[in-house]
C-alpha cells in the first residue's frame, strides 16, 4: 500500500489522559496554547493550578437553605483563579450552545424566564430536584464535557503547536488543564471511607454553564419522553438542579418515573425530599416565581421582605453602605418589573417613590418588554418569526415590523465619514426597531458560533490592546488591510456560514425543526442582519458575523504560518491583518498571504500595506498601540490629546454641573489608557485626580478594563 493510501490511526493520546485529578506537570506548550486563547501569561496559569492542588483556590462560605435547618456551601476564587475562570466561560464555554430547557447560568436568562416557560394554562406542576448536582459532577466529567466540545474548538480556531511533549498532544493537555482549572478537591464519604475528589464548586464563573452541559443529555432524554405525550401539552424547564413540568391536564405517574429513571441514569441523584406533584388551585411555584391564572407573581413574603428593604434603605446614613444598598435595589426592582411588567405590587410601588424621593434620584426612564408566551411541545410554531420572537423574546409583530421596515428600504439611516487617506466611508445604521432586534440576535444566538482565535475585534473580552498584546516582543512586522471588507460579505455568504453555525444550536432548543422551517429561519435572519445583499458597516450584528465569514480565511492563514520554518504571530482585527516574528518576514511569504486572501473571498488593500523593523529604526504599531520593549504604549499626541481632556473638564465644568456624557468620556478615557499601561501614567494620573476631586460622582463604582493588571504580557 502506498504512502498516501496508509489509513490514518485515530488519535488516542487524550485516552490515556485519564486520571481523576490534576496532573503533576504539563508541557509549556499547553500552558503557551491555553494562554493564547485566555489572553493570559502562562504563569497565571501556573500560579491558580499550583492553588488548586494546594487547596488555597477558594474560600469556603455557608449560607442557609430557605426553610430547612440546612447549610449550602458556596465557594468563592480567589482573584487570579476567578479572573482565569470568567475567561474560560467568555471564550471556551459560552460558545457551546446549551439545552432550551436551561435557565441558569445563561446569558439573558433567569428565574423569571424559567417560571415563564409554564404560563398560560399550567395546572399541574412535577418539581425534581438534583441534590448535591454541582458536587456530583466529577473531574472526569468534567474532563469529558472539554474533550468533547471545547476541543474541536481548539482544533479548529487557532494555531497548534507541532510539538507532542510528555507523549500526550498539547491539545488534550490544555483540555486536562481546563478541567483542573474548573475542579476543587473535596473530602466524599464512600462505603465507610473518606476519599479526595475533584468536582465542580459551586460558586465559581464556571460552575453553572459546566452543569448545564453536564445535563445537556439529560435534558435531551427528557424532551424525547415527552415527546410521546405530546396530548398532554406539555412544557419542560431547568433552572441548574431544579427540573420543572406542567401540563394543563394531570401529569401521570409514569412519566413521572420515567423522568425520575432518566436523572438516574444520567449519574445524577434525587432529592426525593422536594419532589412535589402541585395541582391547581395550589400555588404553583417555580423557583420563588408563582404561576397563578395565567400571570407570574412573586411570593408574598419575598414582596413583605423587599418592602421592609426599601423602608429601611430611605433611613440609611452610611454612604458606602447606602452605594450598596443602592445596587441591590436595582437587583430587586429589575426582578420585580420581569415579573409584573409596569403593574408593580402597591407595597413595592409606593415604598420605591418613597425611597427616591428620600434619596432625592432623579426620575428614571423605565422600559419594560412584554413578555411572550411559550409554545407547549408538540405544538409546531406557525412560522419562521413566531419561533424566532420566542427564542428572542420579543413579540413576532416587532420582528415582522423590523423586516418590512427593511423590505421597505427605511430599516436603515446612511451617512458618510472621512478616511484619513481621504476617502468616505459609508455607515449604514438601522433604525431603534431594527436595531434592538439585531442585538438580541447577536446575544441569543449568533455569539454562539465560534470564531477564530485570531479574531480581537468584535469579540466579547478582547479588543485592539489584547490585540496588540499577543505580539509583545516583536522585531518584524507586517500589517494588511481588507478591501471593503463588510460589503464583501454577501446575503448569501451570512446564511451559508449562519446555516452551517447555527445548526447545532437549533437542534439544542429542545424543537425538532422540519427542514423548510429551518431554511425559512436561515432566509429571516440573513434578511434582518444584511441591508443590500451585504453586511451593512454600523449594525451590532455585522462585526461578529465579519469574523464568522473570516474563520476560513484565519484557517488557512495558520496553516500557512505553520508550514514557514519561522515562529510567527497572527492575529486579525476586524479587516485589519497582523504578522510578527523575531526575524525578518520574506516578500515569499507576504505574496503567499495574498495569495490566501484572495482564494478566502477577499481583496487586500495595495495601499495599506505596512512593513516595519525595529532594527531599522521603526516603531510596531498595531490599531493605533506601539510595541515598543515588550510593552504597550500610546503615541504622545494622543496621550496629549487624553490629557487636555482630562484638564478641560476639571477646569471648566462647574461642580455638581458635570453632564452624563462628559462623564462616560473621562471613564471611557481612563479606563483605554489603564489597559493599556496597566495603572495610569503620571500625565493623566494627575489631572484624573484633580478631576475626582472637583467630581467626585464621576468616580466609577468598578474598574473600566479587563482585569488584564494581574499578567499584562501574554505569551507570544
Amino acid at each position: 500500500m502506498s504512502e498516501t493510501n496508509t489509513p490514518r490511526t485515530r488519535n488516542r493520546s487524550h485516552l490515556t489522559i485519564q486520571t481523576r485529578q490534576p496532573l503533576a506537570s504539563y508541557s509549556d506548550a499547553a500552558y503557551r496554547l491555553l494562554g493564547q486563547w485566555l489572553d493570559v501569561n502562562a504563569g497565571l496559569l501556573v500560579e491558580t493550578l499550583e492553588a488548586v492542588r494546594s487547596g488555597q483556590a477558594y474560600e469556603s462560605f455557608r449560607i442557609p437553605k430557605p426553610g430547612r435547618d440546612e447549610w449550602r456551601e458556596i465557594l468563592d476564587p480567589y482573584g487570579g483563579l476567578k479572573e482565569v475562570q470568567r475567561r474560560i466561560l467568555d471564550r471556551l464555554l459560552y460558545p457551546i450552545p446549551v439545552s432550551n430547557a436551561a435557565h441558569g447560568a445563561v446569558p439573558g436568562r433567569s428565574v423569571v424566564t424559567n417560571a415563564r416557560q409554564h404560563l398560560p394554562d399550567a395546572q399541574y406542576m412535577l418539581n425534581i430536584d438534583l441534590r448535591h448536582a454541582f458536587p456530583s459532577v466529577r473531574f472526569r466529567r468534567v474532563h469529558g464535557v472539554f474533550r468533547r466540545y471545547v476541543r474541536p474548538l481548539l482544533r479548529k480556531f487557532g494555531p497548534l503547536p507541532t510539538a507532542h511533549t510528555n507523549g500526550f498532544d498539547p491539545v488534550d493537555e490544555v483540555i486536562h488543564l481546563l478541567a483542573s482549572l474548573c475542579t476543587y478537591r473535596q473530602s466524599v464519604r464512600q462505603r465507610g471511607q473518606v476519599k479526595q475528589v475533584y468536582c465542580l464548586p459551586q460558586g465559581a464563573p464556571t460552575s453553572g454553564y459546566l452543569l448545564n452541559l453536564a445535563c445537556l443529555e439529560l435534558d435531551g432524554k427528557i424532551y424525547k419522553i415527552l415527546s410521546k405525550h405530546q396530548d398532554l401539552s406539555l412544557r419542560y424547564s431547568r433552572y441548574l438542579d431544579d427540573l420543572v413540568l406542567s401540563s394543563p391536564t394531570a401529569i401521570p405517574e409514569d412519566l413521572k418515573k420515567q423522568i425520575e429513571l432518566a436523572v438516574v441514569k444520567n449519574d445524577f441523584h434525587l432529592n426525593h425530599q422536594k419532589i412535589q406533584l402541585l395541582k391547581a388551585p395550589s400555588p404553583l411555584v417555580v423557583c420563588g416565581v408563582q404561576v397563578e391564572s395565567g400571570r407570574l407573581t412573586a411570593e408574598g413574603a419575598l414582596i413583605d421582605r423587599c418592602a421592609d428593604m426599601l423602608r429601611n434603605a430611605e433611613e440609611q446614613r452610611n454612604p458606602t453602605a447606602e452605594q450598596k444598598l443602592r445596587r441591590k435595589i436595582r437587583g430587586v426592582m429589575a426582578f420585580f418589573r420581569q415579573v409584573y411588567g409596569q403593574d408593580l405590587p402597591d407595597s413595592i410601588a409606593s415604598s420605591y417613590r418613597a425611597y427616591r424621593n428620600a434619596r432625592q434620584l432623579p426620575e428614571e426612564p423605565i422600559s419594560v418588554q412584554e413578555p411572550v408566551a411559550p409554545v407547549p411541545l408538540g405544538e409546531a410554531p406557525l412560522s419562521a418569526t413566531s419561533l424566532l420572537g420566542q427564542w428572542l423574546n420579543v413579540p413576532a409583530d416587532t420582528i415582522q415590523q423590523a423586516r418590512d421596515r427593511i423590505v421597505a428600504g427605511t430599516g436603515y439611516e446612511t451617512w458618510t465619514i472621512d478616511k484619513q487617506n481621504g476617502g468616505q466611508r459609508v455607515i449604514t445604521s438601522p433604525i431603534d426597531v431594527v436595531k434592538d432586534v439585531q442585538q438580541r440576535i447577536l446575544s441569543q444566538l449568533i455569539y454562539h458560533i465560534p470564531v477564530s482565535n485570531a479574531s480581537h475585534g468584535f469579540v466579547p473580552g478582547r479588543s485592539i490592546v489584547t490585540n496588540a498584546m499577543t505580539h509583545l516582543g516583536a522585531q518584524h512586522l507586517i500589517n494588511l488591510d481588507l478591501k471593503d471588507a463588510f460589503p464583501s460579505v454577501s446575503r448569501h455568504r451570512v446564511e451559508l456560514s449562519l446555516r452551517i453555525g447555527l445548526g447545532r444550536v437549533i437542534k439544542k432548543f429542545g424543537i425538532r425543526l422540519e427542514r423548510p422551517l429551518r431554511d425559512e429561519l436561515i432566509s429571516l435572519l440573513g434578511e434582518l442582519v444584511t441591508c443590500n445583499d451585504q453586511l451593512p458597516q454600523g449594525a451590532p450584528t455585522s462585526g461578529y458575523l465579519l469574523n464568522i465569514a473570516s474563520s476560513s480565511l484565519d484557517k488557512h492563514l495558520f496553516k500557512l504560518i505553520q508550514e514557514e520554518e519561522l515562529s510567527i504571530t497572527y492575529t486579525r482585527y476586524a479587516d485589519d491583518l497582523s504578522f510578527t516574528a523575531q526575524e525578518e518576514l520574506s516578500t515569499e511569504f507576504l505574496n503567499k498571504v495574498k495569495r490566501v486572501i484572495r482564494r478566502s473571498g477577499f481583496r487586500w488593500n495595495p495601499r495599506k500595506t505596512h512593513r516595519a523593523s525595529v532594527n531599522k529604526g521603526q516603531q510596531i504599531e498595531l490599531c493605533g498601540i506601539y510595541v515598543d520593549e515588550g510593552k504597550l504604549r500610546l503615541p504622545r499626541a494622543k496621550m496629549k490629546m487624553y490629557r487636555s481632556i482630562l484638564r478641560r473638564a476639571a477646569t471648566q465644568v462647574a461642580p455638581g454641573q458635570l453632564d452624563e456624557t462628559t462623564k462616560r468620556q473621562i471613564q471611557g478615557v481612563v479606563g483605554f489608557v489603564e489597559m493599556v499601561y496597566g495603572e495610569l501614567p503620571r500625565r493623566i494620573a494627575e489631572p484624573y485626580r484633580a478631576f475626582l476631586q472637583k467630581h467626585p460622582e464621576a468616580r466609577p463604582k468598578r474598574l473600566y478594563r479587563d482585569k488584564i493588571n494581574f499578567y499584562p504580557n501574554v505569551m507570544p
